[in-house]
C-alpha cells in the first residue's frame, strides 16, 4: 500500500534506484562492490602461561580457538586441536599440555599445541560418561597426571571419583571416592567395601597435587569446610581449617576468585560476606596473607616464586596493584590509570612473570609493567 502511494505521487523506488546505481557500478568498474563484513568481538574465554609465552581460548562469533602469543607485542600463532574439543580446563607442564573439554573429554599435545591427541579415559568413565558431570585435571611434572570426576547432583552434593595417572593417562588407579554412590542410592559400578574419603559437598573450583604425596582441593561449597588437604597422594583428605580465617565464614562458604600456585606454594583468593580475602597454603599449612589496604572486589592473586607475587584488586573504586617478594609480609602498591583497565571487572585471569602481569577483564586482554602503572595496554586479540 506505502509503495502504491509513492507511485501515485510520482516518487521513485529507492529499490530501483539502488539497483541501477549498482548495475551502472559494474558495467564502468566490472567489479562488484565490497561490503563491509562486521567482524564479531573476540574474547578471552581462558588464559594459561608459561614463561614468557601465553596462551589463550578465543571466541569470535561461534568459532572457538586456541591462540599463542611469545610476548605483548609479538604476533599470535594459531594452534591447532580436534574439531569440537573446546577447552574448559587447560593444564601447561613444560612443553607438554592437558585440556578438558566441554564434552568431558581428555587431550594432550607434546609439541606445544601445534597438535593434539585424545587421552584414554579411565575405564569406568569410558563405560558410563553420562554420569561424568565434570573433569578437573591436575599435573605433577610432566608425567604425572590425576583426574578428579563428579556428577550428576545437585548442586553442592556431587559424588566425586579420582584417578592418577603416572604415564599421562596410558593407564589409572581409581584412589579415592566420595559418598556411597550418586544421591546416595546403590549404584551397581560404585566403588564397595571402600572407605569414602573424598568430601561430598562442593563442586571442585580448584584441584591441584603438590609433589608426589600432598596436594589441595578447594570447592564452592555452603554448609561446610572449603578446602580439603591430601598428604597420601589423593587417598584420603581432610579438611583444612584456615589460620585466620573466622570459622563462621569458612561455614558460610566462599567463592573462589582465582588459584596459583608455585613450586608448591598456592594462593587462593577467596571471597566471602567479610571481602576478599587472600590466603596461601603450602604442604603443611593454611593462613590468611594480610594485605596493606582492603580491596572491595575483583580481587586475583599470582604467584611469579615462593616467596613473590601479585595480587590486584579495587579499593574505592580504583584499580590497586601489589606486589610482594617476601612471602606478603611487606607490599609494594600500584595505582592504575583507569584508562589502563576501564571495565570495574570481574578479573576471571592473571598470569605473572618477575617484570609482567596478564590481565583476562570481562573477556578483554590487558597487559603492562608491574613497577610502572602507564605502560599498561590493551593486547589487540587475532
Amino acid at each position: 500500500m506505502i509503495c502504491m502511494s509513492a507511485r501515485r505521487l510520482g516518487r521513485a523506488n529507492p529499490a530501483a534506484i539502488n539497483l541501477a546505481a549498482i548495475t551502472a557500478l559494474i558495467a564502468l568498474t566490472g567489479a562488484i562492490p565490497s561490503v563491509p563484513v562486521i567482524r564479531p568481538k573476540a574474547t578471552v574465554l581462558q588464559m594459561v602461561g608459561s614463561g614468557q609465552n601465553v596462551w589463550a581460548v578465543i571466541q569470535s562469533g561461534s568459532q572457538i580457538a586456541l591462540w599463542s602469543t611469545p610476548g605483548p607485542s609479538r604476533s599470535w600463532t594459531h594452534l591447532g586441536w580436534p574439531r569440537g574439543m573446546d577447552p574448559v580446563q587447560l593444564v601447561r607442564a613444560y612443553s607438554d599440555a592437558w585440556a578438558v573439554s566441554i564434552a568431558n573429554q581428555l587431550y594432550t599435545t607434546t609439541n606445544g599445541g601445534t597438535t593434539w591427541a585424545p587421552v584414554p579415559l579411565p575405564r569406568l568413565l569410558s563405560a558410563h560418561p553420562h554420569w561424568a558431570q565434570g573433569l578437573r585435571a591436575a599435573s605433577i611434572g610432566s608425567h604425572t597426571l590425576a583426574l578428579l570426576a563428579w556428577g550428576p547432583e545437585a548442586a553442592f552434593q556431587s559424588a566425586k571419583l579420582l584417578w592418577i595417572s603416572p604415564n599421562n593417562g596410558h593407564s589409572w588407579t581409581r584412589v579415592a571416592h566420595s559418598i556411597a554412590g550418586p544421591l546416595g542410592t546403590t549404584v551397581a559400578w560404585w566403588p564397595k567395601n571402600t572407605e569414602a574419603t573424598l568430601p561430598t559437598s562442593g563442586d571442585p573450583e580448584a584441584f591441584k597435587l603438590l609433589g608426589s604425596h600432598h596436594g589441595y582441593l578447594i570447592s564452592t561449597t555452603a554448609g561446610g569446610p572449603f578446602l580439603w588437604k591430601t598428604a597420601n597422594a589423593g587417598r584420603a583428605w581432610a579438611p583444612v581449617s584456615v589460620r585466620g580465617l573466622p570459622r563462621r565464614q569458612e561455614d558460610e562458604g566462599v567463592m573462589i576468585d582465582n588459584t596459583q600456585w608455585k613450586n608448591g606454594i598456592g594462593w587462593v583468593a577467596v571471597a566471602s560476606g567479610e571481602g576478599p580475602e587472600l590466603i596461601r597454603l603450602t604442604q603443611t599449612t593454611a593462613s590468611i596473607v594480610a594485605l596493606p589496604l582492603r580491596l572491595t572486589h575483583s580481587v586475583a592473586a599470582a604467584m611469579i616464586s615462593a616467596t613473590s607475587g601479585v595480587v590486584i584488586g579495587q579499593a574505592m573504586g580504583d584499580w590497586k596493584l601489589l606486589t610482594t617478594t617476601d612471602s606478603g609480609k611487606a607490599w609494594t602498591s600500584l595505582k592504575l590509570d583507569k584508562r589502563t583497565l576501564p571495565s570495574p571487572g570481574p578479573v576471571s585471569q592473571i598470569y605473572a612473570t618477575p617484570q609482567r602481569l596478564w590481565v583476562v577483564l570481562t573477556g578483554q586482554l590487558y597487559t603492562g609493567l608491574l613497577s610502572n602503572a602507564k605502560a599498561w595496554h590493551t593486547i589487540k586479540l587475532p
